[in-house]
């Protein structure tokens, strides 16, 4: 007896937009806090020597790898790392809560990756990065750990929030909202709250931090900004419609983290965004027919063309179905054997 397949879920573009909207809200939170901690008050600019990294590889004593959202060394001996949680979950259920600060705790130890001789310095301070409408219960949360491990710190652990205001200007706007930091001067200004021209933050460019974007917005961003660049010059194919765009993954990854993310360095630093994301970006551009695999490994054919409508809603919908396609494959029964197979 076979089950018919189930009707695909209908697509839900203000879904897509939500998590789109949460990713951006984060990205933009990491760039005002880096902004505002390489920021030299005295000259109005932002001072370069100071080293930060976002998604930076760091160490503890046991040789395990951490990735903090953000590694600044503010002063030679004294750093600070930050996780950014934009939506703190709103309730505890399966530990969720819980484990954003398991995930504070573990770099409350020395680290090592520092822009130091030896890696290491003195001191560093822990940073809770979140909506400013989240940060009440993040720091309610951690009031209700005391007396558990979790719920204990030996360095210095801050709540601060951050939000989006419009006035004359846009501002991203960053307010420390408990906790303290080593820089008494710095913690106290984050404490009076920092408002940071939107122009600042936009005008770095800056689309991804660490951790992997909605796949249709990844690809919205390749299509709409990066292959058009790369279809200048090539001739395109009239019957078939399309521009053939011979591209590797290599090359799309570090052209996004050049112009839109950050770049690795000889320092530690590993580079935004990931190449295995590009990977499956692209390899979901090959299920949709708008690519297919070049010769060779990581090599692709972009079968680029202008797009009409909302590209987004397009790689959107396409995303969603492929998807529900490959659930349905997996949910789909597989037949029993017979005593006839084996006639």
């Amino acid at each position: 007896m076979t089950t018919s397949p189930k009707t695909m879920m209908a697509y839900e573009h203000q879904s897509l937009l939500r998590e789109i909207d949460t990713y951006k809200d984060t990205v933009s939170a990491i760039v005002a806090f880096i902004h505002e901690c390489r920021w030299d008050q005295n000259n109005r600019v932002v001072n370069g020597t100071i080293p930060f990294g976002v998604g930076r590889l760091m160490r503890n004593a046991h040789d395990d790898q951490l990735t903090p959202d953000i590694v600044i060394q503010r002063h030679p001996t004294q750093g600070v790392v930050a996780e950014v949680k934009t939506t703190f979950p709103p309730d505890n259920t399966n530990n969720r809560r819980d484990e954003v600060f398991q995930q504070l705790k573990s770099y409350d130890v020395e680290l090592f990756g520092w822009w130091s001789l030896n890696g290491q310095v003195e001191r560093h301070d822990i940073v809770l990065l979140t909506h400013d409408s989240h940060v009440v219960d993040a720091t309610d949360h951690f009031v209700g750990l005391a007396g558990k491990e979790i719920g204990r710190f030996e360095r210095n652990l801050a709540f601060v929030g951050f939000y989006r205001s419009e006035q004359h200007h846009s501002y991203i706007t960053l307010r420390k909202h408990s906790g303290d930091l080593l820089d008494h001067e710095f913690s106290s200004k984050l404490r009076r709250s920092v408002p940071i021209e939107a122009r600042h933050i936009e005008q770095q460019q800056k689309k991804f931090y660490d951790g992997c974007p909605p796949i249709p917005y990844l690809l919205s961003l390749m299509w709409t900004f990066l292959f058009p660049t790369y279809a200048e010059g090539q001739q395109r194919d009239a019957r078939r419609g399309f521009t053939p765009v011979e591209v590797t993954s290599d090359q799309v990854t570090t052209d996004l983290q050049r112009y839109y993310g950050f770049e690795p360095d000889a320092h530690g630093n590993r580079g935004i965004p990931r190449g295995e994301w590009i990977e499956e970006a692209l390899e979901a551009l090959v299920s949709f027919r708008m690519a297919q695999r070049g010769n060779g490994p990581r090599r692709f054919v972009i079968r680029y063309k202008g797009l009409t409508g909302d590209v987004l809603e397009r790689f959107g919908r396409l995303f969603h179905e492929r998807r529900e396609k490959e659930s349905q494959r997996r949910r789909a029964p597989t037949r029993q054997p017979t005593l006839f197979d084996n006639l």
